[in-house]
């Protein structure tokens, strides 16, 4: 009977819990080298709650820093071999996790062919979003409506969970968390448009903005949105 890669990542957060690091380690270690090959629904799970319960583990116990800091140098060098986004994916990730996400920029940069840097963009996305780089963003983004498009599902998986799965502060939480994450991604995409002076694109997206917003009784969140535009 195979074994399920769900289980092994509850035993690495016990261990944790119980500061078994060495095992915690281990555990975390198995469950990123396995887990797609036994079920690919675990790919966001593999690149965010392990990565960073991972990277968290790095900070009480070192061998896990030192064995994270491996894997990044590793999925570098598959990236360069393959040019694979998904490989590239892998290493943004994990550089996301160790705060040192200008490396994956600096890598997406020296990408000479056109096509693939374009499908790796979304990978160094909030990177360059957050530090102002407005006429990349602006590049790869053209109006950022795919963007914005995925933000405003990323915001519906938040509230469907939320009222499906949750109750009492933890229902809150996550409504909290879902709307701070898109609003500021909306502030990202807003102030692309302001900077490059696209001002029918801005009035455009404004009117979407409202509309979508209005339509899951969110107006309060447009109106914070539209104040500190």
């Amino acid at each position: 009977m195979e074994t399920d890669p769900g289980k092994v990542l509850d035993e690495a957060r016990e261990a944790a819990c119980n500061k078994d690091y060495p095992i915690a380690l281990d555990r975390y270690r198995w469950f990123y080298d396995n887990a797609l090959r036994l079920n690919e629904s675990y790919y966001g799970v593999r690149l965010s709650y392990c990565l960073m319960e991972w990277a968290r583990l790095g900070q009480e116990f070192p061998p896990a820093l030192e064995a994270l800091i491996s894997l990044k140098e590793r999925t570098l060098s598959a990236f360069r071999a393959s040019k694979s986004r998904r490989s590239f994916h892998e290493f943004a990730s994990i550089c996301q996790v160790l705060s040192c996400s200008e490396e994956a920029y600096q890598e997406f940069r020296v990408v000479s062919d056109k096509e693939l840097s374009a499908s790796l963009f979304r990978h160094v996305y909030r990177y360059c979003a957050s530090n102002g780089m407005l006429d990349i963003c602006r590049e790869y983004l053209d109006n950022g409506y795919s963007q914005y498009r995925e933000a405003l599902e990323l915001l519906d998986h938040m509230l469907n969970f939320s009222n499906e799965q949750a109750e009492g502060e933890a229902r809150e939480s996550l409504l909290h968390t879902g709307v701070v994450e898109f609003k500021r991604e909306i502030s990202w995409l807003l102030a692309m448009l302001r900077h490059a002076q696209a001002l029918d694109e801005y009035e455009s997206a404004m009117t979407v903005l409202e509309s979508d917003l209005r339509e899951r009784k969110l107006e309060t969140v447009f109106l914070e949105i539209k104040g500190s535009a």
